[in-house]
């Protein structure tokens, strides 16, 4: 009968003996420690968690058992290769399977390279051909019916993503442990530092040839506003100030037609008829206020870009937004 301690790994819950533990404790202590001045290092070392969770379950699935024992513990470790690995001077056994098993390749779409959803990258890897001869493929088939097309839609809601590194490595089929999590994700780093100097190279002199642009069509803009544009925008202010003022009159006679109906038979028909008839004065000339004020704002604002004059005070607007203010929060309230 032998103790066993309850761990969580990735958001899975274990049982573990004891012993087996100490075991995986001290192993991902030290790789905690060795990965500790890594760039990005947590995420190196929640890749490795996730790993280590997933080989756990498949353990345990496979024997048909509850708890990881020690034996398990080290065939995983095993697997996974140990820290002292890096030590070794040759660079192919740094970055090798010695203490790896080669994995077979899982087919993943690869969102890393893809035109649409990676299926044809994905394909690629797991046959060994480069990804370019694959989208030839396929945009030939696309003569034959469209067959390529159906073909490839299929592929895309069938083959699941390579999100994690784990995904990655397995969709190429490389040995999943310590120093391949390393070396791709050095990897990583190496290729995005050469995207972006490539992408700062290139940039530039188009960067420089926006900019240009930009001042160029500000320029053009401005010296347009200052003649033609004026007249446009007067016109434009003119329009507003006319339908502003029927929509105005409009809706002061409707208040006021509104009202007279209250007392009648006219407006008993729903949702008026939900109105506690108490509150349908006070109702109506809040929501009056709240559609009256923007809008005679609006036209007082395009009367002024016409005539390029305030119309309004401050004390006037001032008294227009607490008069809005009042309206919203009285059909809040009475609402």
């Amino acid at each position: 009968m032998n103790k066993t301690i309850i761990i969580n790994i990735n958001g899975i819950v274990f049982h573990i003996e004891e012993d087996a533990y100490e075991v995986i404790r001290t192993y991902m202590t030290d790789v905690k420690k060795h990965f500790a001045y890594s760039k990005d290092s947590d995420e190196i070392v929640t890749d490795i968690e996730n790993r280590l969770a997933e080989m756990f379950a498949e353990r345990l699935a496979q024997e048909h058992k509850q708890v990881i024992v020690l034996q398990d513990v080290q065939a995983v470790t095993a697997q996974m290769g140990s820290v002292s690995d890096f030590e070794l001077d040759d660079e192919e056994s740094a970055y090798g399977t010695a203490e790896g098993v080669k994995m077979e390749k899982k087919l993943f779409r690869d969102v890393d390279d893809r035109i649409l959803g990676g299926v044809c990258s994905g394909i690629g890897h797991y046959f060994d051909v480069e990804a370019r001869w694959v989208r030839l493929l396929f945009f030939l088939t696309l003569f034959l019916g469209g067959s390529g097309f159906i073909a490839y839609i299929i592929l895309w809601i069938v083959m699941p993503k390579a999100t994690t590194r784990t995904d990655k490595m397995a969709m190429k089929g490389e040995a999943i442990n310590l120093q391949n999590f390393k070396k791709n994700f050095d990897e990583e780093l190496g290729a995005l530092s050469d995207n972006f100097n490539h992408a700062a190279t290139e940039a530039k002199p188009a960067l420089q040839k926006a900019g240009a642009f930009v001042r160029d069509l500000f320029s053009h803009f401005g010296s347009f506003l200052a003649g033609a544009g004026k007249i446009i925008v007067k016109i434009a202010g003119a329009f507003i100030v006319f339908v502003g003022g029927m929509a105005l009159l409009g809706l002061v006679v409707g208040l006021l037609t509104f009202i007279g109906f209250w007392n009648s038979t006219e407006l008993d028909a729903f949702p008026l008829t939900i109105v506690n008839p108490e509150y349908r004065g006070i109702l109506s000339f809040s929501a009056f206020l709240v559609v009256f004020i923007p809008l005679i704002a609006l036209v007082l604002f395009a009367v002024r870009v016409i005539f390029n004059r305030r119309i309004a005070t401050k004390n006037a607007s001032l008294g227009m937004l607490i008069a809005w203010i009042i309206g919203v929060s009285c059909m809040i309230f009475y609402g």
